[in-house]
């Protein structure tokens, strides 16, 4: 502690000085006082072995004063000049010394926070490294599902029109008109299928390289859902039902209606998929002065509760679908359209009862 190597310091230097003032001048010397001037060793301040050499040379000077005298005047001269060189060589040699300590310290502290910046640094870089390997992880897993989902989805369709126009082939006399229609449709269902699986490819292709861009603009909101469900009639299966209703304004602004369109593509086809036959879906747009809220309900297969929360992961698919054809992107590319136009999905489900999925946007233009 300072307040002891204080003391210790005081009660050396009067212990040195009385022996001092009673030896004879020429029996003093500086060999005591050097080790009075020693102490400042024991400081951490490097001016302390020179603020003892003064104290030192001061008891020095004040015992020549005091002590008895004796001995030749030269012999006494030269003990104290001895005494005083004495002194400010050790007095200089501590300041010195404390102050190469003071930089090795310094140079240990700057090594310790270049360790320290380096090892921050090893570890921001490991977990950006530790990151671009998962992210390439998912790239490659991302590659290998499409890989499997798009020889697996462009089979069954490409193997249905394959068939189907070698069997229309066959059907030439007019009372064959019925089995040439089948085959007809069944074509036009599956390029249909192609097309839709084809589309949320390029979606997501779009949407993960930034490709996709914004643009708003007012629409008539009746007329586009309309277009929709024209659209959709071919794919519906048999006696199908798409109620539309709306309330509010027609027209509604600061929107994308491409996006919007796919949107409605996608969850309307979605119920069409996972609902029976001879089934009513439901579609209702709700526009108000600010906001638009679109409405998607079917009374299908529905969703499994303890999977509702993956329903908006890439090619994730519930395990209740596996003999209905899917990609498993359309509700994550559907979510992602929703968000970059402000808005926001949800929806509820129940097992053989239905899904009901609740689109909210905003037409204040605040993208």
């Amino acid at each position: 502690m300072l307040w002891l190597k204080v003391i210790l310091t005081a009660l050396i230097g009067a212990v040195i000085f009385f022996l001092d003032i009673k030896m004879q001048l020429g029996v003093a010397g500086g060999v005591p006082y050097v080790a009075f001037v020693l102490m400042g060793l024991r400081f951490e301040n490097r001016y302390s072995g020179l603020y003892l050499g003064v104290i030192a040379t001061v008891l020095t000077i004040t015992g020549y004063f005091l002590s008895p005298t004796g001995g030749e005047l030269w012999k006494v001269l030269l003990n104290r000049l001895y005494a005083g060189f004495a002194i400010w060589v050790v007095a200089f040699g501590v300041y010195y010394q404390k102050r190469a300590l003071e930089k090795v310290k310094e140079y240990t502290r700057e090594l310790n926070k270049s360790k320290d910046n380096l090892e921050q640094k090893i570890k921001e870089r490991t977990r950006e490294l530790v990151a671009a390997l998962e992210h390439q992880k998912d790239l490659n897993d991302h590659k290998s599902r499409f890989v499997t989902i798009a020889s697996h989805e462009f089979r069954t369709p490409l193997s249905t029109v394959l068939s189907s126009a070698a069997l229309i082939d066959k059907y030439h006399e007019p009372d064959q008109r019925e089995k040439r229609e089948k085959h007809i449709n069944r074509i036009t269902l599956s390029v249909q299928n192609l097309v839709s699986i084809l589309d949320d490819f390029l979606s997501l292709d779009k949407l993960e390289h930034g490709k996709q861009e914004v643009v708003k603009e007012n629409f008539d909101l009746t007329a586009l859902c309309t277009d929709v469900i024209e659209e959709l009639n071919l794919i519906k299966r048999n006696n199908q039902k798409i109620h539309y209703t709306y309330s509010g304004p027609k027209d509604v602004k600061n929107l994308d209606k491409k996006l919007l369109r796919k949107v409605i593509t996608n969850l309307l086809s979605n119920a069409i998929k996972y609902s029976g036959e001879g089934q009513v879906i439901e579609i209702s747009t709700e526009a108000g002065s600010e906001n638009v809220m679109l409405t998607v309900k079917d009374h299908g297969i529905g969703i499994p509760k303890e999977e509702q929360h993956h329903m908006w992961e890439q090619f994730y698919r519930a395990s209740n679908v596996s003999n209905i054809q899917g990609t498993g992107l359309g509700l994550n590319i559907t979510k992602r359209h929703v968000e970059m136009m402000g808005g926001s999905i949800s929806f509820t489900s129940e097992v053989d009862k239905g899904s009901n999925f609740v689109v909210q946007l905003s037409q204040k233009g605040e993208w």
